[in-house]
């Protein structure tokens, strides 16, 4: 028994030790981001500029209008597309929409872009959807001889 506890004691000792090179940031996992919701917060004409952070999974019986359930628990999904503000390195999640889905699953981790909602109106399949028009930063073209 006494190896284990001088084993136990080395391993404690460097349990807190970081690889060298490596930046930690303060991170809370508790932490509660604004939300927003398209067509009731967010209105025609309003533009989001951020930087993409994810998507995070919520599963609640509150979720009314979702075609998506949980395997395990059998309530509703929806998604929330989480975006660090350009202008002032806030957060703010944004509850998803099909489109906006789509358009986030395509986005790399910390891309800059801006969103402009455009409103809802009827699709090419005569149903209602939201829209949006999209900006990302332009790469330059390669420089040929």
């Amino acid at each position: 028994m006494e190896n284990v506890q001088q084993d136990l004691g080395a391993l404690l000792k460097d349990a807190g030790t970081v690889p060298a090179g490596v930046v930690l940031e303060k991170w809370n996992p508790m932490e509660n981001v604004p939300t927003a919701a398209i067509g009731k917060d967010i209105l025609p004409g309003m533009v989001i500029a951020g930087y993409f952070e994810g998507t995070q999974r919520a599963v609640s019986a509150k979720f009314q209008n979702s075609q998506e359930r949980d395997a395990e628990t059998g309530l509703p999904v929806q998604y929330l597309h989480v975006f660090r503000l350009a202008k002032t390195g806030k957060k703010l999640g944004i509850w998803s929409t099909g489109e906006l889905k789509q358009i986030c699953e395509k986005l790399s981790l910390n891309e800059l872009v801006r969103i402009t909602y455009d409103g809802k109106r009827e699709n090419a399949q005569g149903r209602q959807q939201h829209f949006f028009n999209y900006e990302k930063v332009k790469v330059a073209a390669p420089i040929t001889n």
